[in-house]
């Protein structure tokens, strides 16, 4: 069973350890980097939003995540305002043709990400709280799921419960086109958005198969999301395996 992970004194304390630390070797507290924390939380209103607008809904999302501040952004509004000069629709639309059961809509925004060109997965689990054992040279894309090259847009997806007990290997041979198999970046921006796409509570518990990407050393071995005692967790596993909490999750191209 997963842990609630909730904030109290014991953070509180390392929060203060951590601050009298910086003082007695730079001379400065912790001041601006607890209320930078603080003022991103609460830009935009804390807890659920009162509106179901994917796009005030879903930005406030990564911008409480870092998003915003990863880019330069001092405000939730500014950092709105960045997605739509870069191109993202603020009132997405359905592609024609699109399978119904890719009915998960997130918004995919890899700007932050970039590290010399290349997409940090690092980077990304560290911002949203995911353990990962890797490196950026981990996983690879398998070449039957076409990588997203624009820097933000939106996704119709299927976080895998419809393939539980079926072979990761067997789904991604079987998607016919438009839907191909969920990537790693894409099986994070939803579980961003919707934190119960994996779960270990009762009949509830999901392990959800990404079959876009492989291990660059083991390409038998795709990656999947799981929860844990410590936490979500990215990791591989084999692709020609089957379980019954398992399934493969899709996206349209």
């Amino acid at each position: 069973m997963s842990k609630k992970k909730l904030f109290g004194l014991r953070q509180i304390k390392q929060l203060e350890e951590i601050q009298r630390a910086r003082l007695k070797k730079e001379g400065v507290g912790i001041q601006d980097e607890v209320q930078e924390l603080i003022t991103r939380l609460t830009s935009g209103g804390v807890g659920a939003s009162d509106t179901t607008d994917p796009f005030l809904v879903q930005s406030k999302v990564l911008w409480d995540k870092g998003w915003g501040r990863e880019l330069g952004c001092k405000t939730l509004d500014a950092y709105r305002k960045s997605l739509e000069t870069d191109g993202l629709p603020t009132k997405p639309e359905r592609p024609a043709g699109l399978p119904e059961h890719l009915d998960r809509l997130i918004l995919w925004d890899r700007r932050p990400l970039l590290v010399d060109g290349k997409i940090s997965l690092v980077k990304a689990c560290r911002l949203l709280g995911v353990v990962f054992g890797g490196n950026d040279d981990t996983l690879v894309q398998h070449e039957a799921t076409p990588a997203i090259t624009e820097p933000v847009r939106w996704v119709w997806c299927q976080d895998g419960r419809r393939n539980r007990n079926r072979k990761p290997s067997d789904c991604r041979n079987g998607f016919q086109k438009p839907e191909v198999g969920l990537e790693v970046l894409g099986g994070l921006f939803l579980f961003a958005q919707d934190h119960t796409v994996i779960r270990e509570e009762g009949d509830a518990w999901h392990i959800m198969d990404l079959p876009g990407s492989l291990h660059r050393d083991e390409p038998s071995r795709c990656a999947y999301l799981g929860l844990w005692v410590d936490g979500p967790e990215l990791d591989w596993y084999w692709d020609d395996d089957a379980g019954p909490e398992c399934g493969s999750a899709s996206r349209g191209e």
